[in-house]
């Protein structure tokens, strides 16, 4: 691994959020987690991430806003969404997964999955006049990891 990756984990399920946290610093993420939209977006402003994982659905500001609000101060944050609303909030996602590259993981999921939105990208996503958005290439190794023992418990 070359670079330390970093994630932002916002889910106002504090267990969700704390065990996602756990599973990403396993293969080497620095990781912080956030209850809500508003702190997510407050957290981001004062220390970027390389990542944004996110619920959609949580009060004060849902993830889709708050990634809205964080996008104007990077456009190039990768991000992942997970929710179990997903078919309710499909156009929007599909605008993220169109536009900026934005991965969709439906609850409920394992973390195998979650490793392997991450892990997955390995490319540059481009728009159409030419601007890289995302710059996959300096994600963490995950050999070694054991994750079949750990997804499971």
């Amino acid at each position: 691994m070359t670079d330390c990756q970093s994630a932002l984990i916002v889910d106002d399920d504090a267990r969700l959020a704390d065990t996602s946290a756990s599973a990403l610093r396993q293969v080497g993420f620095d990781t912080r987690t956030a209850r809500n939209g508003v702190q997510g977006y407050s957290n981001y402003f004062r220390d970027p991430t390389d990542w944004v994982i996110t619920d959609i659905e949580m009060m004060e500001l849902d993830g889709i806003e708050m990634l809205r609000c964080i996008r104007a101060i990077n456009p190039t944050v990768k991000t992942i969404y997970r929710s179990a609303a997903a078919r309710k909030n499909a156009p929007a996602l599909s605008t993220e997964s169109r536009e900026f590259g934005a991965k969709i993981l439906r609850k409920p999921f394992t973390w195998n999955h979650l490793i392997a939105q991450i892990s997955g990208c390995r490319h540059q996503i481009i728009n159409p006049d030419g601007k890289v958005l995302h710059n996959c290439t300096a994600m963490p190794s995950l050999s070694g990891a054991n994750w079949a023992k750990k997804s499971r418990g």
